[in-house]
């Protein structure tokens, strides 16, 4: 200190004990693995909590915060504590002008310990969300699967003769057509191949009914063994009619189906020891043109049928129609 007129008068030292510093520190709420620490701008620590013998007055020069204090007095940095290596968030700030600092070091883990709990309940719910998603999921499919093969069970069913297996009347129609209009679209052929047991009512009549619908069903039995392409469609027409449709096919190769199923119905017939009747057959093949009907095709083949039946029965006879394939191949 000086004297009014300038002349030295003394020394004034004024000291803190760190214990102060120390019962300070004490008082703040603290969990596990925090710390508050005051260091000297240049390095030396000189209080920290928890305490650890030997640390006070130590060069503490290297630790992270001295990276970050030269170029901003407050601030906040992760990084390995020096002095026990837990990885902590770090918040720091310059006291005044003093050559001070102050840093508190809380656990990354501690931190993020309720956000990890809330996320582990939260996962937890999520994963058993989606394992009920995922089994309602299996169940549902699996009932849907039911459900479409039975949905394709019944289609088969209306679509199927119960007592031959073939394609019933009103799956033939809905072939008809639907072919009828590709050979449109396609400038094709379609053939048709009409077939009657012979003399039916009087089979019936000599064996029984039961017999009657075993011939039926080696009748069925003939068409369904015959060779065939995917595309053709064997159908019960009606009572102990039956029909071939044959989309692509000429008069020809209808004619040699229908050898294929004679020959067929034959052997079935042997096979199991069913007494035999003849097979009449009408077939007609025809290039479909626009607004032309497809009662063209079925009544040609009626009038080849009972041609067959006319001309002595257990034959086929094919139509002459008025532009038949074979003719409009030629043109």
């Amino acid at each position: 200190m000086s004297n009014p007129d300038g002349s030295f008068a003394g020394i004034v030292v004024g000291t803190i004990r760190l214990a102060y510093f120390e019962e300070m520190f004490k008082g703040a709420v603290l969990r596990a693995n925090e710390n508050v620490s005051l260091f000297r701008t240049d390095g030396t620590l000189l209080m920290r909590w928890p305490n650890q013998p030997g640390m006070i007055g130590s060069d503490m020069k290297r630790a992270e915060i001295f990276k970050h204090l030269p170029n901003a007095h407050s601030g906040r940095f992760e990084s390995y504590a020096a002095a026990d290596g837990v990885y902590r968030l770090f918040a720091y700030s310059r006291i005044g002008d003093l050559p001070l600092a102050v840093s508190v070091g809380q656990s990354t883990a501690a931190i993020y310990a309720p956000w990890r709990r809330y996320a582990t309940v939260i996962g937890v719910m999520v994963v058993l969300l989606c394992g009920i998603s995922v089994t309602f999921a299996f169940y549902l499919a699996r009932e849907m699967r039911r459900r479409n093969d039975a949905e394709m069970e019944l289609e088969a069913l209306a679509a199927t003769d119960g007592l031959t297996g073939l394609s019933n009347r009103r799956e033939f129609n809905a072939a008809i057509e639907r072919e009828w209009r590709r050979a449109i679209r396609a400038h094709g052929s379609l053939a048709l191949l009409m077939i009657d047991a012979d003399q039916f009512k009087a089979y019936n009549d000599r064996y029984g009914h039961l017999a009657g619908d075993r011939l039926l069903q080696a009748i069925g039995a003939a068409m369904t063994g015959s060779s065939r392409r995917g595309s053709d469609v064997a159908a019960r027409y009606g009572g102990d009619e039956f029909a071939i449709l044959l989309p692509g096919s000429t008069a020809a190769g209808a004619a040699k189906i229908a050898d294929q199923v004679r020959a067929r119905f034959a052997e079935v017939c042997e096979e199991r020891n069913i007494p035999a009747s003849g097979l009449s057959m009408g077939i007609a093949a025809i290039e479909p043109r626009k607004q032309q009907p497809t009662g063209d095709l079925i009544t040609a083949a009626d009038r080849a049928l009972y041609s067959a039946k006319k001309l002595g029965r257990n034959r086929a006879e094919i139509a002459p129609l008025d532009r038949p394939v074979a003719a409009a191949a030629a043109a």
